[in-house]
């Protein structure tokens, strides 16, 4: 019975090292995965700050080109009623 009561002595203490191994593993996951999340947080952040000032670069260069394509058609219809001004001056006279 005494040799009983020692094994079962050891098995208790072995179950509650086995519990405390346990613990201590589960808090370090737990601090592994909130530096993870917390990572996963900042990169998200940063990659949509870097969306935004690429999305504003992108608009502020589309506009300026289209200003610059409307300028130059503004400048071929200008040339055209001057071409066809003297067109009709010359057909005229």
């Amino acid at each position: 019975m005494k040799y009983l009561s020692v094994i079962l002595k050891e098995l208790n203490e072995n179950a509650k090292q086995i519990a405390n191994i346990s613990y201590d593993e589960s808090d370090t996951m737990k601090m592994r995965r909130d530096f993870n999340m917390k990572q996963l947080e900042d990169v998200t952040s940063k990659i949509g700050e870097n969306i935004e000032r690429i999305k504003s670069s992108v608009q502020v260069k589309v506009s300026q080109a289209l200003e610059n394509e409307l300028d130059k058609i503004d400048a071929l219809i200008d040339e055209f009623n001057t071409i066809g001004y003297f067109y009709t001056l010359k057909q005229s006279g």
